[in-house]
């Protein structure tokens, strides 16, 4: 079960709260915030032959491109009968202090850091070199 979710942007200390919807629709809905366009969001989920908005390769190759080459970071909390966790998107290693900072009721022993690089081949309007 998903909970609680955000878009974070450690620069500025923006927060967008998608705990009642997907972090791709936050982007679908002001890519400009995200730095993309809503062509290249098409594009890409054209190139994967997906309906935009699915939860698919287009999504997390856009992800990883928002969190790979800008101060955001993806968050998400998570719960099954099992376990809870959080899992956090981000690419570099001082977001992890302002993350902590600015979501302090999240438990820092339940998170699960995820290093993002830049990575674009895979993007509508990038190159493969």
């Amino acid at each position: 079960m998903n909970l609680r979710g955000y878009w974070y942007n450690t620069a500025t200390g923006d927060i967008k709260d998608v705990s009642t919807s997907k972090h791709i629709q936050a982007v679908i809905d002001k890519p400009e915030d995200f730095n993309l366009d809503k062509k290249i969001i098409e594009d890409t989920y054209a190139l994967h032959d997906e309906s935009l908005g699915y939860e698919g390769d287009a999504r997390e190759i856009l992800i990883k491109r928002i969190v790979g080459s800008s101060d955001w970071a993806r968050i998400r909390e998570y719960q099954t009968r099992q376990r809870y966790w959080i899992t956090v998107n981000y690419q570099k290693d001082e977001q992890k202090e302002k993350v902590l900072k600015a979501f302090p009721f999240f438990d820092s022993n339940f998170i699960n850091w995820q290093k993002e690089s830049l990575w674009l081949a895979e993007t509508a309007g990038q190159g493969t070199s």
